[in-house]
């Protein structure tokens, strides 16, 4: 299974050679979480100019969002916004992209095996999507829980498991003081804006993965233009609240001096390098 993650800016992990095989040309990708297990992983992926792979299919249920740049799929050139999702064993046309491109790549249930090859599995699902979510409309949130001023695109939607990819933006301003658990793991990547809440500043490039049951909140919306994401889930994101929250700590120092050295902040996961320091005074 994957780790918790929590608040980690892509630009601080360890860049290394992307997991594209058969592929031609430079690439690079900093893995944002991985699952040792199975080699399933949610990754930050650059492609250099003159980048290229042959059809095939892949071994994994493989998700692109396109950052910037363009690529060219079975020779239609797609920029920005473009999202497109093949199940394993599903042929994916040829893959170019002659100016290079930012995106974000994702795996599940496989690892990065790639096959060349103008056939699919037979047993492949019959569920490619491939759109724009720049050219897709805001839709507000109207399921029970979520305080007013959120607002979707959805990308893709499982019919069996629920799984889903979606953009959430977060309309300025937009405040829920209550935790929230879910019984599914939730990940998102921030692609603009601003949030803060419990685990630390939420801006572009900053990623969090959490598994099922994690408690997380207060929220807090930016100003001037809230927060975006690209949230996935592995199954439907029930949103379970938690209000009137306390936190009670009470120690006792043992075999050190309280007074003269530095506070031990318990319970605050590590974030990365680029955020600054923990501050000491609760901000």
């Amino acid at each position: 299974m994957r780790p918790h993650v929590e608040v980690i800016q892509q630009a601080d992990l360890m860049q290394h050679d992307a997991e594209f095989p058969s592929a031609v040309g430079g690439a690079w990708q900093r893995n944002l979480s991985y699952d040792e297990e199975v080699g399933a992983a949610s990754t930050r992926v650059g492609l250099q100019k003159g980048w290229r792979r042959p059809m095939g299919y892949h071994h994994a249920i493989t998700e692109w969002y396109m950052l910037d740049g363009k690529i060219e799929i079975g020779g239609k050139e797609y920029g920005k916004g473009t999202y497109w999702r093949a199940p394993i064993g599903m042929v994916v046309p040829e893959i170019r992209s002659p100016e290079g491109a930012d995106l974000l790549v994702y795996r599940e249930a496989g690892d990065y095996g790639f096959t060349p090859t103008d056939r699919s599995l037979d047993d492949a699902e019959d569920d490619w999507t491939c759109l724009n979510g720049d050219e897709m409309q805001w839709q507000p949130v109207t399921k029970e829980g979520p305080a007013p001023g959120l607002y979707i695109k959805m990308l893709h939607r499982h019919p069996v498991t629920e799984a889903y990819s979606r953009l959430i933006w977060s309309a300025p301003g937009w405040v829920d003081h209550r935790l929230a658990h879910h019984p599914c793991s939730e990940e998102a990547y921030t692609l603009s804006g601003n949030m803060v809440y419990n685990f630390g500043d939420l801006y572009e490039g900053v990623y969090f993965y959490r598994p099922a049951w994690v408690k997380h909140g207060h929220f807090v919306s930016g100003e001037p233009n809230g927060c975006t994401w690209l949230i996935r889930s592995d199954g439907e994101l029930t949103n379970l609240y938690t209000g009137h929250n306390s936190v009670i700590r009470e120690e006792e120092a043992l075999n050190y001096d309280p007074t003269t050295e530095r506070p031990v902040l318990a319970g605050i996961p590590v974030r990365s390098r680029s955020m600054g320091e923990w501050g000491l005074d609760g901000q």
